[in-house]
């Protein structure tokens, strides 16, 4: 093993740092290497550029280091002021929130995204974070009340144009029975309670 020079450093990080800059290259070869991320890093202190913020937080979040990943992240929201880039980046943090189990960071990011552009995939990770959530959410004391979590991730995949998936979800309302035995009717507005807490209009499946 032959140890590389100071001069031989210093090239490779001026080829990675051309690389980088490069745009068409950033998805390339050249930027899977260390040293590229290395350099990266360096031109980002230097320089608060939005793609290379964005190209080390992918970096990080693909060797799982997920702090460093989100504070890249961070850096790239402060690196521009363009709504379709913040609205990409506040859907990544909401998508790595998701990875993490953090759910209600998960959906504040993807309402964030929304909120700079409305966008179909921040609506399809709350829906499948609501889908996801009936067993951590059902109290055991209403089946109707326990169900509601599927008439909001309903509405998401909706909003999303979703409707395959919108389909799975109204097959899990509750039923005309059940409604009929809580002394409840169809229309009403209820809360789904837990962590999602939002008011939903009550639907029976068909």
């Amino acid at each position: 093993f032959k140890q590389k020079t100071a001069y031989e450093i210093s090239a490779c990080l001026v080829g990675s740092e051309m690389c980088i800059r490069d745009r068409l290259s950033i998805t390339g070869k050249c930027t899977s290497s260390d040293i590229a991320l290395s350099a990266a890093k360096i031109m980002f202190t230097n320089e608060k550029d939005f793609a290379i913020a964005k190209f080390i937080a992918g970096r990080e979040l693909s060797s799982k280091n997920y702090e460093a990943s989100l504070e890249y992240y961070d850096g790239a929201l402060l690196s521009t002021d363009d709504t379709k880039q913040k609205s990409e980046i506040y859907l990544n943090k909401a998508q790595l929130y998701a990875l993490i189990g953090n759910k209600i960071k998960s959906r504040d990011n993807a309402r964030m995204s929304i909120s700079f552009e409305n966008n179909s995939e921040a609506y399809k990770l709350i829906g499948n974070l609501y889908m996801a959530s009936y067993e951590d959410c059902k109290g055991g004391k209403s089946r109707v009340n326990d169900r509601l979590v599927f008439i909001a991730a309903y509405n998401m995949f909706k909003r999303a144009g979703l409707n395959t998936k919108a389909a799975q979800a109204k097959a899990q309302f509750p039923s005309m029975e059940e409604i009929f035995n809580e002394n409840l009717e169809v229309g009403e507005s209820l809360n789904t309670g837990c962590w999602i807490n939002e008011k939903v209009t009550l639907s029976k499946r068909e």
